[in-house]
């Protein structure tokens, strides 16, 4: 299986997080403020992932999420998009979900914070996690840069209506199990070289790092000015190695809610929005 991420762009730590804008409303009591986060970045292709334009493209055809719908963008985005019934997915309040395609646009596999599903759209028989189908933007998927047939899959356990934080964990996927179509052969771990609970908000991303043999996974804490970033790196074929949170903090204090993170196409600014949840 061919690698499905292409870094465009590095970063080179994530020291000086800085917002630069805020806004408020109060519109169903959602109290929200976005943040810019510039971040000092070094520019360059990372040697482990290295896709055509065509190729990236491809990549993005397909969206599954709750509710057993799927979209299909084709795989130049020359046609229309398509929205079918697709899977077994239907969780009534699954807010999160990730998909990986391959660079010839054929799905490999897709999960909720809560469940992994092969490319026939099956729940896998070891694909139960313990996240939480009420994260906001609850699980994210990564290539294993020295496994093709492995990626990870990171998830937040948080539920902002229980309790504002919960614990971020990783699960890895291995396309050979179940002939072919894949299955969890770990899961339900702490993203940690000691193993120490990482508390995380609704929200994860991602961005590559500056060397190009692994990623920095973002999460943010609520009630709280810390944005983590940890480091995912790769040192065999059979491993994964993660570093301590680096923790950059707001000059504003996230509320207690739902919330969600992205970096723009060049990986030098990240958008942080939280919101409020109502407690009384």
């Amino acid at each position: 299986m061919k690698n499905i991420f292409q870094s465009m762009a590095s970063l080179k730590h994530f020291r000086s997080f800085s917002p630069v804008f805020s806004t408020a409303s109060g519109a169903l009591t959602l109290l929200a403020f976005l943040t810019m986060i510039p971040l000092s970045e070094s520019f360059g292709q990372s040697a482990q992932v290295n896709l055509s334009p065509a190729q990236l493209r491809a990549t993005e055809r397909n969206w599954i999420f709750d509710q057993n719908t799927r979209m299909n963008f084709g795989v130049s985005g020359s046609t229309t998009a398509t929205i079918s019934a697709f899977g077994s997915q239907n969780n009534g309040i699954g807010e999160g979900f990730c998909t990986a395609t391959d660079v010839d646009g054929n799905l490999v596999f897709y999960s909720s914070a809560t469940q992994t599903y092969n490319r026939n759209g099956a729940a896998t028989a070891n694909g139960s996690i313990t996240g939480n189908n009420s994260a906001t933007q609850g699980v994210i998927i990564l290539p294993h840069l020295k496994n093709p047939d492995r990626y990870l899959v990171f998830y937040s356990g948080t539920d902002v209506g229980g309790a504002p934080n919960g614990n971020l964990q990783y699960a890895e996927y291995d396309i050979k199990q179940n002939g072919g179509l894949g299955d969890l052969v770990v899961k339900n771990l702490a993203p940690s070289p000691t193993g120490t609970n990482v508390l995380a908000s609704e929200a994860i991303t991602y961005a590559p790092n500056s060397t190009g043999d692994g990623f920095w996974v973002v999460t943010y804490q609520n009630n709280s000015t810390q944005v983590k970033a940890i480091q995912v790196k790769f040192p065999t074929a059979a491993t994964v190695s993660f570093s301590m949170p680096v923790i950059s903090n707001l000059s504003s204090v996230t509320y207690n809610g739902y919330g969600s993170m992205e970096f723009n196409n060049s990986w030098s600014k990240a958008l942080l929005l939280t919101g409020s949840f109502p407690t009384g």
